[in-house]
């Protein structure tokens, strides 16, 4: 009860995120990836990923053909399926979850992964930024390897790479056989808000609250 107290508390504290900040758009190398469906394998065609950032607060999620920073300056005010949003000052991420669909919205609140990053002196441009590279390597010897630039000092990324002292602009990563790599970043009055709606709850309790539907 008290940790969904403080949930409730930090959403009314940054109902609405301050402007000015960056938008990311990431492309990937994989065109497609494989799935299954009531027992049938199938490809799943992937969009374009965007990521939109502020001093304190980043929003990330997939994106429908087309331009999605067209005509657009406020983003986060509908709940967005698999969207992610990370706080930096508190380190927690929000997971957006609309389950079952147009029934049940929740925004999962939990504290960001922790990567154990072994950094080097190698120097790359990717958008015409400097890049170093952080290298991490899991139990079962599968490697993450991330370029982030320190031009941006901010500790945004797409998806869960969060943390690192520079945007996040490149990732290669094994464990799901994934290169992702911005593609397109812009500077402008953008404003990202918190979801109008979707109960905020813990990891625990949104699966107890899924073992019973």
């Amino acid at each position: 009860m008290k940790l969904f107290i403080v949930f409730i508390f930090l959403h009314l504290s940054f109902s609405s995120f301050s402007q000015g900040g960056y938008a990311v758009i990431y492309k990937r190398e994989d065109i497609y990836f494989p799935i299954t469906f009531n027992g049938e394998k199938r490809k799943v065609p992937l969009n374009d990923n965007l990521l939109l950032f502020s001093d304190s607060f980043s929003l990330f999620y997939y994106v429908a053909a087309g331009n999605p920073l067209k005509k657009r300056k406020v983003f986060g005010e509908k709940l967005i399926h698999h969207a992610l949003l990370y706080n930096k000052k508190t380190d927690i991420i929000y997971s957006e979850v609309n389950w079952p669909r147009k029934k049940n919205k929740y925004l999962i609140a939990d504290t960001s992964a922790k990567f154990n990053w072994v950094f080097r002196d190698d120097m790359k441009l990717v958008l015409g930024y400097k890049c170093k590279p952080a290298l991490m390597v899991n139990e079962k010897n599968d490697s993450t390897l991330v370029w982030f630039t320190p031009e941006i000092p901010e500790p945004f990324g797409p998806a869960g790479y969060f943390g690192l002292p520079g945007l996040v602009l490149e990732v290669f990563d094994q464990r799901s056989n994934l290169h992702l790599f911005a593609d397109k970043l812009v500077k402008d009055s953008f404003s990202v808000v918190f979801p109008a709606e979707g109960k905020i709850v813990s990891k625990k309790e949104y699966w107890e609250i899924r073992a019973k539907k």
